[in-house]
């Protein structure tokens, strides 16, 4: 067939291979989900198998539609080769009810199904992210409560707490609380896990104290490996040679420096503690009770060196005492870990804290049994729910949903392997076929297993990986073919983690079967090199930068100007992404932009609830419900609901008599109502009339239909368009409406219990970010976490390297790992201090381990989203003439790789970054090269621009803006321009023009903007009938997003729109209204055959141009805005078309639809023709598309 994909061999075995467990091994950019639908398209073609008869799970929703929407795809590419086809044609209405969704999905689905297996309340409900944190809060309230009644507990509990050191501290106490039940819920049997802990602390204390000593003894070694290497160096500088000090004799006095008695024999003190150590190390005899026992009497200051000032004179002499310095402390980092305390007492003291461990234990599972009581009563399931209910089923009644499932199922493919976690392992393993072969297809990449922190479990990957390789119960294939980066992104990323990742950090080897592979063809001779940027300084001393973030974002903003001015025109903003760890600084990053005029987005993933237009709405909520608030009336009164000003507010409080200085604003309001001659009357008894017609309305209707009074009553959703962000701001509103009604489905509510409900979430510090307004196709500088930009890819990614490794381990009190279990510090009861037990020190080092390996496979996430160029940028206070590359090649290296515990002392990424760098240098210096082409090191200077928006820092960026444009739609003008407005639509102009088919209307330049007509939100239409007008708007959102196909069936039509409903973009009502046979006769007219043919398609194109341009009549600036439906590229011109619903009632109106159509829309057309021809130079052509199948072309200038 043509366009059928070139595969590669590897690509065809996993399309191909059969009768067994499947484990694909797919690297960054190797065509995963290509591969996976292909395979599902053959499995129907060739196997005769239908596609309900697959399971297919995907990580997420997004790729659930996505992956729906390629298999559709390929079944009609399939069919246009092969029309009559009956079995792939069947394909396309099961595609509808077929199995592709999320884990989650699926176990939802069965337990609506099957909910009598468990005993549970068929109108159950799912409780939101929000109501999880607050019914988990409470049911910690009442086990903690609970335990205050009993007097042996409450004396474990205080031992708990002091052993903590949270006696005082609430919070602390619930979020350790929370991490345990989110640690043991994760897993099938948790219940069965817990007791087994308990068993073995209560009754094998010693089994369990010894496991935890081999941990820390791994640890130690790898320290004192480090130890070695360093006094090693230290010792070869001294002597200026050559030496292995560690197994050979040294004469010290053979040294050029001139050394004193004393720096000889600490010296030789030093030599000798250093060979008894490396001795045991060789005989593995090097442990903790050794170490404890060799130092414990003994000070730091039995072995330092006093190096002389005089030697430090000399460039040799200082880099002695700059080794010395490096040993120093790891030889205090080692003393402090391991001789602190007796090593006896040490563990005596790791002995006492198993009690408070499992009195932890216990507390969560006393936290489990009260929040499911809590849920079930309030009849809410959460996500963990899902899962565990949904295994529950599976496995009653002896397995009989299981069997069905079995039969059922052919085949089941799991995409994002990697970040299945044990629930979802065991869910599988139920429903999967034993006999006659097993038959689970799996496809992810361990080095991309991000969500450990979502309970994700990269080893079932990793094991699989292991047992397939060696052909035990399953194959492996592994793609390893890149097609998405240039060359030199992959060797650069290839050559890190070779030196970086292994199993014990990072938990694979990244060995050849882990490397990518350029998958491109001929390599581009415009590849761009790898380029590590550290900023410096600033290029002119008086610009200060107050933060490393603004240096960045500076530096960042110039360099893609740069390269956009040098591409001509061949780069958009949209190739650009800046990649963070985590999602701070963006307000440093979006004024920053704003400064350079550079597109840019980034997504907040807090702070909603303090939108201003969603405090406005709470503000009128809560006035509702109590008119005597003073803070939120004043908030109301002040706001764009009534405009009153601080002096007007100030006149209502002063201008009541003295005996009413203490009432209320709200009866101060009354008081100023009552007054005729003040000139505040009748806009204060307007409030008060409001207030009571909101509070009657109340009485009568749920929170969600009030909401949607509050709407329209005051304007909110059109006063929005007025201000700056105002699309961010309308879907915050939304955004409110969508909780409210959610909030209002789960409970018999007020207006209280939501406004208590809001209070609660603020005062526990649960927020959520506000909601995304990101099209896909926006052309627009991109800021995002590692984490959002997994499955993307960009032309050019700047990855920000200044983030601590250990900000996530390094806090918790209680540390929880599957291999030590919970652990506690030890607590020394007579002087009241906490400090490490045995078993907390190995869960650290553990933990360590696993944190640092998530983070290495962070970075390669971050580092394979980029196609032409990979740019890291990090900030050092050295500078170009101070670094000294050839210094940092000062590492251990076990196997072509830095050694494991020389990876677990970087503190930062760029620490890896440096390492990897400086072994680059270090390579190319040994073959006489400056360096290596493909890698470079940058010190760029940060050029100092001038803000292009001067802010005001005393006062909210929000509240300015907000101000001003109040300022502006109060001024008043006196210009004989009063009534041609600066921007004007097309309507407008239809109408100013004499065009009787627009209605006409006066330009309001008043505060209020009850004149101005917007199209009614989504959810402001759900009881209401639609206008004409409405349903135009819903036909024009249906045909934006239904897809341009060669061929359109009617059983296509309603499917493409169906899917509109799934992903959220109608309703269901909305469905119902839809047209398909309109729709029909649009895939069926000559105009669609235009755009099938057409160079390229763009829907919903907004446009302003300035009428001086195409009107030489204005002699004054005057924009005009309008939106194209659809814009087609050809070589020569463009053509836009632009739909029309108008109602066609008569016969008459049918027979001459076409005249009547040039009539209305002549003028309009032909502004949109001469706007577009003045922005894009070439001959522009229009036509009418009416829906009922009437096509017409419009003619004139």
């Amino acid at each position: 067939m043509s366009n059928t994909p070139q595969w590669t061999e590897d690509q065809l075995r996993a399309i191909e291979a059969k009768d067994s467990d499947i484990l694909i091994a797919a690297a960054a950019g190797s065509g995963k989900t290509t591969v996976l639908v292909e395979r599902i398209m053959q499995k129907i073609l060739n196997d005769s198998i239908s596609i309900d008869e697959l399971m297919i799970v995907t990580f997420t929703n997004a790729s659930a539609k996505d992956m729906s929407l390629k298999i559709e795809k390929a079944i009609h590419k399939y069919l246009k080769a092969d029309p009559k086809n009956e079995h792939l044609l069947s394909q396309l209405s099961k595609l509808q009810d077929a199995h592709i969704s999320t884990i989650h999905s699926f176990c939802l689905k069965l337990i609506q199904t099957y909910y009598y297996l468990i005993d549970l309340d068929p109108n159950f409900q799912t409780a939101d992210s929000n109501e999880v944190k607050l019914l988990l809060n409470d049911s910690i309230d009442t086990v903690l409560n609970d335990i205050s009644g009993d007097a042996l507990e409450v004396d474990e509990l205080t031992k708990f707490l002091s052993m903590l050191n949270i006696y005082a501290n609430e919070e602390t106490l619930y979020k350790i609380i929370i991490n345990g039940y989110y640690h043991y819920i994760a897993k099938p049997d948790y219940d069965e896990v817990i007791e087994q802990e308990i068993e073995i602390l209560q009754h094998q204390p010693e089994a369990y104290i010894k496991q935890q000593l081999e941990i820390v003894n791994n640890d130690l070694n790898g320290q004192f490996s480090i130890l070695f290497r360093l006094f090693n160096q230290f010792s070869q500088l001294l002597m200026d040679k050559q030496l292995d000090v560690c197994q050979h004799t040294v004469n010290v006095e053979e040294s050029p420096f001139k050394l004193t008695d004393a720096f000889i024999s600490k010296y030789e003190r030093n030599v000798s503690m250093i060979q008894r150590m490396f001795m045991l190390y060789q005989h593995n005899e090097l442990d903790y009770k050794t170490v404890n026992q060799y130092f414990i009497d003994i000070t730091l200051r039995d072995f330092t060196i006093t190096i002389s000032k005089k030697m430090t004179e000399s460039e040799e002499g200082l880099a002695v005492k700059e080794a010395y310095g490096l040993y120093k402390e790891q030889l205090k980092q080692i003393v402090e870990q391991f001789a602190a305390i007796d090593y006896d007492e040490h563990i005596e003291y790791s002995y006492d804290a198993i009690d408070a461990q499992i009195f932890y234990l216990k507390l969560i599972q006393k936290v489990i049994t009260q929040y499911g009581a809590l849920k079930r009563k309030n009849q809410y399931i959460d996500f963990n729910d899902y899962e565990h209910f949904a295994l529950d089923i599976i496995r009653a009644r002896h397995g009989f949903v299981a069997d069905h499932y079995r039969q059922q199922f052919k085949e089941i493919m799991v995409d994002e392997y990697q970040d299945t976690n044990l629930m979802q392992e065991a869910i599988i393993n139920e429903l999967k076929r034993y006999e006659p072969y097993s038959n689970v297809f799996m496809v992810g990449d361990v080095k991309q297993s991000i969500y450990r922190f979502r309970q994700a479990e990269p080893q079932l990957f990793i094991d699989k990986f292991n047992k397939y390789k060696e052909d035990i119960d399953g194959q492996l294939i592994t793609l390893s073919k890149n097609f998405r980066s240039n060359k030199m992104v992959l060797d650069f990323t290839n050559m890190f983690f070779e030196a970086v990742m292994d199993s014990s950090v990072g938990e694979i080897n990244y060995d050849d079967d882990q490397k990518l592979y350029f998958g491109k063809g001929q390599s581009s001779i415009e590849d761009q090199p790898v380029v590590l940027n550290i900023i410096t300084e600033n290029e002119q001393e008086q610009v200060e930068y107050d933060e490393i973030v603004e240096l960045e974002a500076h530096f960042i903003a110039q360099n893609i100007i740069d390269k956009i001015k040098a591409s001509n025109g061949e780069l958009s903003y949209r190739d650009f992404a800046i990649i963070h760890r985590k999602n701070k600084d963006i307000n440093t990053y979006k004024r920053i932009m704003s400064e350079y005029n550079l597109p840019f987005y980034a997504e907040n993933v807090s702070g909603y609830y303090d939108a201003i237009e969603v405090k406005l709405v709470m503000s009128i909520l809560k006035v509702i419900h109590n008119p005597m608030y003073d803070i939120p009336l004043i908030g109301i009164l002040r706001s764009y609901c009534y405009y009153f000003n601080e002096e007007e507010l100030a006149m209502i409080r002063i201008d009541c008599d003295q005996s009413n200085s203490r009432l209320s604003f709200y009866e101060q309001l009354q008081y100023i109502s009552t007054s005729n001659t003040h000139p505040l009357q009748s806009r204060c008894k307007q409030v008060l009339d409001d207030i009571e017609n909101l509070r009657a309305y109340s009485l009568k209707h749920s929170m969600n239909e009030l909401l949607v009074y509050i709407y329209d009553y005051y304007h909110l959703i059109e006063k929005q368009v007025g201000l700056p962000n105002s699309e961010q701001r309308q879907a915050n509103l939304q955004g409110l409406f969508e909780r409210t009604k959610q909030f209002n489905e789960g409970h018999n509510v007020v207006i209280m219990d939501f406004i208590r409900y809001v209070q609660r979430l603020l005062d526990d510090n649960i927020d959520i970010g506000e909601v995304s307004v990101l099209r896909d196709d926006a052309d627009v500088v991109k800021l995002m976490t590692v984490h959002k930009s997994k499955g993307l890819e960009f032309e050019y990614v700047y990855y920000c390297l200044n983030y601590e490794m250990m900000s996530r381990v390094m806090d918790n009190r209680v540390i929880l790992t599957d291999e030590t279990g919970v652990t506690m510090p030890a607590f020394n009861q007579e002087y009241l201090y906490t400090f490490e037990s045995i078993q907390s020190n190995a869960a650290k080092l553990i933990r360590k381990h696993l944190s640092y390996s998530e983070e290495l496979r962070l970075m390669y996430v971050a580092m394979t989203r980029a196609k032409q160029q990979l740019i890291f940028v990090t900030n050092e206070s050295l500078d170009e003439d101070d670094l000294d590359l050839e210094s940092h090649y000062q590492y251990s290296v076990l196997d072509q790789r830095i050694a494991s515990f020389e990876r677990l002392q970087y503190k930062k990424a760029s620490d890896f970054v440096y390492a990897v760098f400086a072994e680059l240098y270090y390579q190319a210096n040994k073959i006489n090269l400056n360096h290596d082409i493909r890698y470079n090191i940058e010190f760029p200077k940060v050029k100092a621009v001038q803000p292009l928006l001067k802010q005001n820092q005393d006062r909210d960026d929000d509240m300015i803006q907000e101000d001003a444009w109040f300022e502006r739609i109060d001024t008043p003008y006196s210009s004989n321009r009063l009534n041609k407005p600066t921007k004007i639509s097309v309507s407008d102009i239809k109408a100013t023009e004499g065009d009787q088919t627009v209605k006409t209307y006066e330009i309001n330049q008043s505060t209020q903007h009850d004149q101005v007509i917007l199209k009614r939100p989504k959810f402001l239409a759900e009881t209401k009938q639609l206008t004409r007008a409405e349903y135009g708007t819903l036909m024009h959102k249906v045909m934006q997003h239904l897809p341009f196909k060669d061929t359109v069936d009617a059983n296509m039509v309603e499917s493409l729109v169906r899917s509109l409903v799934d992903d959220g973009t109608i309703t269901d009502d909305e469905f119902n209204i839809v047209n398909m046979n309109e729709i029909q006769k649009f895939y069926n007219s000559k105009l669609y055959d235009r755009i099938l043919n057409a160079n390229e398609v763009i829907e919903e194109l907004p446009f302003i141009v300035n009428r001086s341009h195409i009107n030489e009549s204005i002699d004054y600036p005057q924009l005009e805005q309008g939106m194209v439906d659809v814009l087609l590229v050809f070589d020569d011109h463009y053509e836009i078309i632009d739909y029309k619903t108008d109602s066609v009632q008569t016969n008459r109106m049918k027979d001459n639809l076409e005249s009547i159509l040039k009539e209305r829309y002549t003028t309009q057309l032909v502004q949109y023709k001469l706007a577009l021809q003045s922005i894009l130079k070439k001959r522009v052509d229009a036509y009418v598309y009416h829906f009922s199948g009437v096509e017409v072309e419009i003619n004139g200038e």
